[in-house]
């Protein structure tokens, strides 16, 4: 029923808004982690009860907290989001063929594992706080790509 709940609410603002992304809503979604897999692709993993990724009207901010273990960035294709907190010893695994996407902001403390697939943040306010934030390019088909346009990056 909750789950219901939140996906009629989604869709009611996305029709009251319309597809204008200059009325653009931004939601925030944060991972919870409750919805029995490590999939980003289960609604139920999210606070929200929706998955985020930017659809119209609608633009998410995504928090991935601190210590959420591994999750399954499983979206086939490419998803965009607005902006992008990654936790400290929270890893991000991008699956083959699939494509995370940062708009704005992107805050890596954790680590981004990309297994033939993509994450990209271009812009350059994107930062590495603390002394965890790591990165693994696993492509034994040589089709991995992580690009951050931040201004700097010590390791």
């Amino acid at each position: 029923m909750k789950n219901c709940i939140a996906r009629y609410a989604i869709s009611l603002i996305l029709i009251l808004v319309g597809a204008s992304k200059a009325n653009a809503v931004e939601l925030t979604a944060t991972w919870t982690g409750t919805g029995g897999n490590d999939f980003w692709s289960n609604a139920n993993n999210w606070d929200l009860l929706v998955v985020p990724c930017n659809a119209g009207a609608v633009e998410f901010n995504v928090i991935i907290p601190a210590s959420a273990g591994t999750i399954i960035h499983d979206i086939a294709g490419s998803c965009t989001i607005k902006t992008f907190v990654l936790g400290v010893n929270s890893t991000l695994l991008i699956d083959p063929g699939t494509s995370l996407i940062v708009e704005e902001t992107a805050t890596i403390e954790g680590r981004i594992d990309a297994e033939d697939g993509d994450f990209t943040a271009w812009d350059p306010t994107s930062s590495f706080p603390g002394s965890k934030a790591n990165f693994l390019v696993d492509s034994p088909v040589g089709t991995s790509a992580v690009l951050i346009a931040a201004p700097s990056y010590f390791s």
